[in-house]
């Protein structure tokens, strides 16, 4: 929260379209690049990420969420993840 975060966006198959409606951004994905946006969330909660773009058969399960946490919070999540020197000891 109050800190910017850039998404990296990226498709393997059609073009979909990255929206988080709270957030008011969308970007579209592009298949074989790499596209990526700056957003600065200022409210803890977790958003519905959208696909806006009719891309096939499987569209509208074409769902996720983003978590916006305090700084605090990321912190003790970032701790608790295991590092590359941890998993090969």
């Amino acid at each position: 929260m109050d800190k910017p975060v850039r998404f990296l966006l990226r498709s393997v198959d059609v073009l979909h379209d990255f929206y988080v409606p709270e957030f008011r951004a969308k970007m579209d994905m592009i298949p074989g690049s790499v596209t990526y946006f700056w957003v600065t969330p200022t409210k803890t909660g977790t958003y519905e990420i959208l696909c806006a773009e009719l891309c096939g058969v499987g569209h509208s399960y074409m769902r996720g969420t983003v978590t916006v946490v305090t700084d605090e919070e990321y912190q003790d999540w970032l701790t608790s993840q295991s590092t590359f020197a941890s998993l090969s000891s």
